[in-house]
């Protein structure tokens, strides 16, 4: 890091400490530059613990970190971590980007349309009476950003979705019940087609839709489609090659809502509804590439993430959609921030001279204020807090109640208190900020998706980690196949004394 320019944000934040309770008492004389709105988003800033000079501080010091030159390389298609690391091109899944990558990215998607019509007219010829249910199987960021999106949108005028993604028993019987077996769609999503939960979660269904329907499971393969870089492994496994719809390698996984990972969107909602989040996502693609720093969505939070993570020293970030459609958020973003940036070394294998990602937690709406919103008004740490709302619907009593609650929890975590009684007396104020969506539609879904994407690798620009990789995960993955092994005769028992142990208790 920069010495000069992040030596004046440690300046700043030492005068910020002392002067927050009479800087944060009135509002209405920060500056309309912490007001900024674009592609359906508006993220009002006026009540965080900065003002326009700590946003020129941490503006300079992205300068001098390379934002600018990150951003352009991510964009033309080039490395965006050094030379020894290759493109992220998941701009162009909705068309910003380098041809070649714009057009297989396009390539793919009719490649969806074409499938989602065969599905519809004719899904006899993929041995089902009809498509009512869609059963999507993943983890990590083949589930997140699809649960995200069907939980935004809710049901719509094709199958039911069902999304199975952890390697649970229970889920899967529960499942199972759930649907009618002659006329499910099985969709395995998986970008290596070599993740272990997932496949074993897709041989037990195929195994029983094969016992129900009394098919083999060959014949339940023709029903199943895959979601995949690796074509050849989903062909390996049984899948029909007009069935395997391509995820581009250089897209990571929790960076590929935008893809055909979404599938279930398509199936769902229809080609519309897809292509207007692609448009949405791509309109924040051009925001976070031509707006300048301190109006750009994306760069204005990741420069708030790094001020209270590595400058005020805050371990956590706090965010609280306010309605219920938002609740696939907290994990989306969970994954997008910390498995993205919860590093301990920069990108030519240094350690970082201090801690990046914070711990994302959180909780939907007015549940959060019966659990989380005692802590965080009254704690003795200070925690910076999101709230991301969504527009009441006209005449509905219930989503202007839900509203008036995050106004007013947003208004007096940000004030200091007015309480005479110690027991009574919150600790703030407390740094927040609120993120309001325009609308519902699939577009703001789309820039909302688009803002955290961009948000997570800003975050990685200014703290010097790689963004796109994951190997904290893959130890103990490696493990358990290990474990595996051991329980099948194929190997030695592991070293570990305890752990032999609890092998033993769980045969």
């Amino acid at each position: 890091m920069s010495a000069p320019p992040l030596s004046r944000l440690m300046r700043l934040a030492e005068r910020w400490r002392r002067l927050v309770p009479s800087r944060c008492a009135d509002e209405t004389a920060r500056s309309q530059a912490l007001f900024v709105e674009a592609c359906g988003l508006a993220l009002d800033l006026r009540r965080e613990w900065f003002d326009e000079e700590t946003i020129a501080a941490l503006v300079e010091f992205a300068h001098e970190q390379g934002l600018a030159r990150g951003i352009a390389a991510l964009f033309a298609g080039e490395p965006v971590l050094g030379a020894m690391s290759g493109p992220a091109l998941y701009p162009a899944l909705r068309g910003e980007g380098p041809a070649p990558a714009v057009a297989e990215s396009l390539c793919a998607l009719g490649a969806m349309e074409t499938l989602a019509a065969r599905l519809r007219e004719d899904p006899r010829s993929f041995g089902l009476q009809s498509v009512r249910h869609l059963i999507h199987v993943g983890i990590g960021g083949s589930l997140s950003g699809p649960r995200l999106i069907m939980d935004f949108l809710g049901p719509g005028q094709g199958p039911e979705v069902h999304f199975l993604g952890n390697a649970d028993g229970r889920s899967l019987r529960a499942l199972l019940a759930a649907i009618d077996p002659n006329a499910s769609l099985l969709l395995i999503a998986s970008k290596s087609f070599a993740t272990a939960e997932t496949l074993a979660n897709a041989r037990s269904l195929i195994r029983a839709l094969a016992e129900r329907r009394g098919l083999s499971e060959a014949e339940v393969l023709r029903a199943t489609v895959a979601v995949t870089s690796r074509p050849e492994r989903a062909r390996d496994f049984g899948i029909g090659a007009k069935a395997i719809l391509h995820l581009p390698e250089a897209v990571g996984g929790r960076y590929s809502s935008c893809s055909a990972i979404s599938f279930c969107l398509m199936l769902a909602h229809g080609e519309t509804a897809f292509r207007a989040l692609l448009a949405g996502a791509s309109a924040m693609d051009r925001h976070f590439r031509e707006a300048a720093a301190s109006a750009n969505l994306p760069v204005l939070a990741s420069l708030a993430d790094f001020w209270h993570r590595s400058i005020l020293g805050s371990g956590a970030l706090c965010i609280l959609p306010y309605a219920d459609r938002l609740a696939g958020l907290l994990p989306f973003v969970q994954q997008l921030f910390m498995e993205s940036n919860g590093k301990g070394v920069d990108r030519e294998g240094r350690p970082l001279p201090a801690p990046a990602a914070p711990v994302v937690f959180g909780q939907v709406g007015c549940d959060a204020e019966h659990a989380l919103l005692q802590w965080l008004a009254q704690g003795l740490e200070a925690v910076p807090v999101e709230f991301v709302a969504v527009p009441p619907e006209p005449g509905c009593a219930l989503d202007r109640l839900r509203t008036d609650h995050l106004l007013a929890q947003w208004s007096r975590l940000a004030a200091p208190s007015e309480e005479s009684a110690p027991e009574r007396r919150a600790a703030g104020p407390r740094p927040t900020r609120l993120l309001a969506l325009k609308d519902s539609s699939p577009e703001t879904l789309g820039a909302l998706i688009a803002f955290y994407e961009h948000r997570a690798f800003a975050q990685s620009l200014l703290w010097g980690n790689d963004a796109f990789d994951q190997w904290g995960v893959e130890a103990g993955k490696t493990l358990a196949r290990q474990i595996a092994l051991s329980r099948a005769g194929q190997a030695d028992p592991p070293s570990d004394p305890l752990l032999r142990e609890w092998l033993q208790r769980w045969p």
